[in-house]
């Protein structure tokens, strides 16, 4: 399909095209990405499932910790793999690039944007601890690591997003891709607009969507935590099955929504591509 993506745009007309992207193409990015995005949900919701309180679980898990952390393990990868192939379903409909291309780019960039959290966690954690103790305030400790990684990824988002699509959209190679988080800097101002008031107002629907996965969640929460305590379960047979699959529908509705963040921050980045090339022919007329 045509996309004018490298047109200078402001970030509210990146924001406005992608919803009309979403909206004119809905049938067929449903058709073409359904089964990527209701993967990645079901694995997520098992995920999910797995980390909530539950009685059975945590006595198999005690009684068989080898098993418990392999499976853990696997089911942490095939979430990630779910979710790179989501990711690069969603950029295959909107650029008309191979499947196989953005699978490999999009897992290159998952790999280094894992590392690149484990060092910000890692210093941050380190640098808390040590400005808790020099003033003295050990009881915030976990605060203080956690607004410093909030810090760290809302400065860094931006001209990684901008680098990722650099990237994917076959303007250069990696090494390339990371040299040009500088310009993405440059251009912080439009892409931290875009990313912030997208997720945003995609978070706020979200949140209003999921309101009754959560409450199966405290009802789990409340009757597992009982049954810790000798009381009966009180919850019907058909339970689990009723959270997974109700989290499965909430996830996939979720991961369609956060298709209108990616599409509009792919926008955003080819209006610095146009800008920057704007630039470039004025400096040399």
């Amino acid at each position: 399909m045509e996309i004018d993506i490298f047109k200078n745009r402001s970030f509210s007309s990146c924001m406005h095209e992608a919803f009309k992207f979403i909206t004119t193409n809905f049938q067929d990015l449903i058709k073409k990405t359904w089964f990527p995005i209701l993967l990645c949900s079901f694995l997520t919701s098992f995920l999910i499932y797995s980390q909530l309180p539950n009685k059975q679980l945590t006595e198999w898990s005690t009684a068989h910790i080898m098993p418990t952390i392999y499976i853990g393990l696997l089911l942490i990868i095939s979430v990630i793999t779910s979710f790179i192939y989501y990711i690069a379903s969603f950029l295959k409909f909107f650029d008309g690039f191979s499947l196989k291309s953005h699978f490999k780019k999009v897992s290159v960039f998952t790999i280094f944007a894992i590392l690149v959290a484990i060092v910000a966690i890692v210093a941050c954690m380190y640098g808390g601890i040590a400005i808790a103790a020099k003033m003295n305030l050990r009881h915030l400790q976990f605060t203080l690591i956690i607004s410093l990684v909030a810090l760290i990824v809302m400065i860094i988002s931006a001209p990684i997003s901008y680098s990722f699509f650099k990237y994917n959209n076959n303007k250069c190679n990696f090494i390339q891709a990371i040299k040009s988080i500088k310009l993405g800097f440059k251009h912080w101002g439009i892409t931290t607009a875009t990313l912030f008031l997208s997720s945003l107002i995609t978070g706020i629907i979200i949140s209003i969507i999921a309101i009754p996965v959560w409450i199966l969640f405290i009802t789990q929460a409340v009757s597992q935590l009982g049954a810790l305590d000798g009381d009966p379960l009180g919850t019907p047979v058909y339970f689990t099955v009723l959270l997974i699959g109700t989290n499965t529908i909430i996830n996939a509705i979720t991961f369609f929504a956060i298709y209108w963040l990616l599409a509009a921050l792919y926008f955003t980045f080819g209006s610095i591509e146009a800008q920057e090339l704007e630039k470039s022919t004025h400096l040399i007329k």
